[in-house]
């Protein structure tokens, strides 16, 4: 069974040949995929092309593929399971008492990301509602001035975290480490504690395995559609 390997040996690699997460133990055999989706839809034969790519690397090993969507969509291959953050964040509340307090922290923060982004509370998302019908006027506007790549609200969020490093005791910001649909930073002591390191992060500088990211859609504007 899964809950008896030792994931100790596993390797993770992110952004691997395409693949959004894949962990792998040679000592255990065991290879998993996860395909992860909140912004996109699958494209036309990717979780089969994906599977297929495993299959060459990794014929002799035991294979997990998971789709995580919000909502439980299904992948067009049929040899992938279908997640949702809500079964993460069950997983971690579940688990979470086992962990160290500064792991617990981090898990919890990643669990209000997850409920801010991913899994919308009912109740935040009518106040969102009730805001941007009071302000409509100012925040179209706000988003109109805002260039379609995302250019000038990439430019302000770097001018923010630089001149709030000291405050916010981040590392200091490298921009190589980020484009203009994302952007990437950690705090100080974030770094101390896991940079350093060679990093898994695909054709980027970035030398620290754990790090914030702040992602920037492509068409801001539809995301406020009522």
């Amino acid at each position: 069974m899964i809950l008896d390997l030792d994931f100790q040996s596993f390797d993770v690699r992110r952004e691997w040949n395409h693949l959004d997460i894949c962990l792998v133990s040679d000592k255990e055999k065991f290879v998993i995929v996860i395909e992860n989706k909140i912004d996109a839809k699958e494209s036309v034969g990717q979780t089969k092309r994906y599977h297929k790519f495993i299959d060459d690397a990794y014929g002799d090993y035991q294979q997990l593929f998971i789709f995580l969507t919000p909502d439980g969509l299904e992948a067009s291959d049929t040899e992938w399971i279908s997640s949702t953050y809500d079964d993460i964040v069950r997983a971690i509340r579940e688990n979470s008492e086992y962990a160290p307090d500064a792991v617990r922290m981090l898990l919890q923060q990643y669990i209000n990301v997850l409920e801010r982004r991913v899994i919308m509370n009912p109740e935040i998302k009518r106040i969102c509602k009730e805001i941007y019908r009071k302000h409509k006027t100012a925040i179209d506007l706000i988003y109109e001035y805002a260039s379609s790549d995302c250019t000038q609200v990439y430019e302000w969020i770097i001018e923010f975290l630089k001149e709030n490093t000291d405050e916010f005791e981040l590392h200091p910001i490298q921009e190589d480490w980020s484009i203009n649909s994302y952007i990437r930073f950690t705090s100080k002591k974030l770094y101390e504690k896991f940079g350093h390191s060679e990093s898994n992060w695909v054709n980027k500088p970035i030398d620290c395995d754990l790090v914030y990211e702040i992602c920037l859609p492509k068409d801001l504007k539809k995301y406020l559609t009522i």
